[in-house]
């Protein structure tokens, strides 16, 4: 047996033998901190099982949730437009875009877009009147058709490169 050897049996034997008596000072043995810490987990994880069941009830709460919220969504009238033009280039002057819906009693949404960002600005026309007095006409406005809805984009505007359109049709008026 060379030095080495020696040194590590030492080393081994002599922490075995000061090991339990350190322990034994604390009032155990390693085991029985070990012991202690297995049963302090099973204590947890049983307070832990107790907790399980409000979560099923939440959990089964937030299922039921979902058929109704889906027929909420499905059920209102604006959640699916009747028609949706997606982003169309406009020229200025006049544009038809054609929906096909039959009808002139509708609800109609307009998006402008430059590239830049979505707007409405000057929805409906503005008007401003220039340094030399004379006016600028700004924006889109449309009239809607019973197959077509007519977009007019002033000779001045340079907001509403693109248009995007939502049309629903609307319910007959109660009688």
């Amino acid at each position: 047996m060379n030095k080495t050897h020696l040194v590590l049996l030492t080393l081994v034997t002599a922490s075995l033998v000061l090991a339990p008596s350190v322990y034994a000072e604390k009032g155990g043995t390693p085991f029985n901190e070990l012991w202690d810490a297995i049963s302090d987990l099973a204590d947890r994880v049983t307070v832990l099982e107790g907790i399980t069941l409000p979560i099923d009830e939440l959990w089964d709460a937030i299922n039921d949730l979902v058929p109704r919220v889906t027929t909420l969504e499905s059920s209102s009238p604006f959640s699916h437009p009747d028609y949706d033009s997606g982003w169309v280039s406009i020229t200025l002057g006049y544009t038809d875009l054609y929906h096909y819906l039959g009808t002139t009693d509708v609800y109609v949404y307009i998006l402008g877009r430059n590239g830049a960002y979505t707007h409405q600005i000057a929805y409906g026309s503005d008007w401003v009147r220039n340094s030399d007095t004379s006016l600028s006409s700004y924006g889109v406005y449309w009239k809607c058709y019973p197959n077509r809805l007519q977009i007019t984009r002033w000779m001045d505007d340079i907001e509403w490169q693109e248009v995007r359109v939502l049309i629903w049709k609307l319910p007959a008026p109660p009688t």
